[in-house]
């Protein structure tokens, strides 16, 4: 269970204590709860930032001492090498070796292609780097400090990007995509980009109708909802008009790509399946390239 501290990112102050959220997980009998922290933005003055991630560290001794009998994972944040490392060093010195550690603050740098040149650091090799250059470098620095914690990258997208933050070494990520998605009339299907089932000039997004190639994809779909019609006709009807019945196809094919990803890791065929998936338009396609080259 996530604490909901997201919710903060664009408020300089949080609405519910660590103590209440401790509360809240041990009601509900979780069986992973997250700290309670407050994200950084790159929008905001290294001064702001350092206080919430003081806020996050405060956070995450209370919930520590008082936390139950479920598997607790910290955060850590932080848009410079440095300050990550530091924060990794912080965490450690509160919670000892975590079993479990999440990578949080990426969300800004993970959807805002627009930063471009607003966001630069310091690379190890001494070069500078960019939004999408730090992604990689954080997620390889927090494995290298904790090469045996269950590493968790939180608010990634969609399933292209979740199989990149696989590729880059991490274990989990957390994604409402699928569900934006059947909001806006979208479907989900293995390999293939974003499609309207019928056209949607009336959408703000711009996606292309299935085609008839892609309908015999959807046809051998066995997702809760497609499994119960024999006639893609019906199928796509049903898809249509109904954005549960969306929510849980995509939320099927979001999972069944990483299954599918991680048996193509054990066949050593891992990038290709990547590269089948990754268009250059992609946000993240450079961001693949770097971790690939080095």
């Amino acid at each position: 269970m996530d604490s909901g501290g997201f919710l903060f990112l664009k408020n300089n102050k949080m609405g519910v204590s660590a103590n209440k959220i401790s509360d809240v997980y041990e009601k509900a009998k979780i069986d992973i709860g997250v700290t309670l922290d407050h994200p950084l933005n790159p929008s905001l003055s290294s001064s702001e930032n350092r206080k919430r991630w003081e806020c996050t560290l405060r956070n995450t001794e209370v919930m520590f001492l008082t936390k139950g009998s479920y598997g607790f994972m910290p955060v850590v944040h932080g848009y410079t090498l440095n300050e990550l490392k530091k924060s990794c060093q912080q965490i450690r010195n509160i919670v000892g070796e975590p079993a479990l550690i999440g990578i949080g603050s990426l969300v800004p740098l993970i959807k805002a292609s627009y930063l471009g040149n607003g966001f630069l650091y310091r690379r190890s090799n001494g070069e500078n780097g960019d939004h999408i250059t730090f992604i990689a470098d954080a997620l390889k620095l927090v494995r290298e400090e904790f090469p045996n914690s269950f590493m968790h990258v939180f608010g990634v997208g969609g399933i292209t990007t979740a199989l990149l933050m696989f590729a880059l070494g991490a274990d989990s990520v957390d994604s409402v995509a699928w569900r934006l998605k059947a909001g806006y009339g979208a479907i989900q299907l293995p390999g293939i980009s974003d499609r309207f089932l019928s056209p949607r000039p009336e959408s703000k997004k711009s996606r292309p109708v299935l085609s008839e190639k892609e309908e015999k994809t959807l046809a051998h779909c066995d997702c809760p909802i497609c499994i119960n019609y024999r006639k893609i006709g019906w199928q796509k009807r049903r898809l249509d008009n109904s954005f549960k019945s969306r929510a849980i196809h995509n939320g099927w094919i979001f999972l069944k790509e990483v299954v599918a990803f991680r048996d193509e890791i054990f066949k050593g065929k891992g990038y290709h399946f990547i590269v089948e998936r990754l268009s250059k338009q992609h946000r993240l396609s450079k961001l693949f390239l770097h971790s690939i080259q080095e």
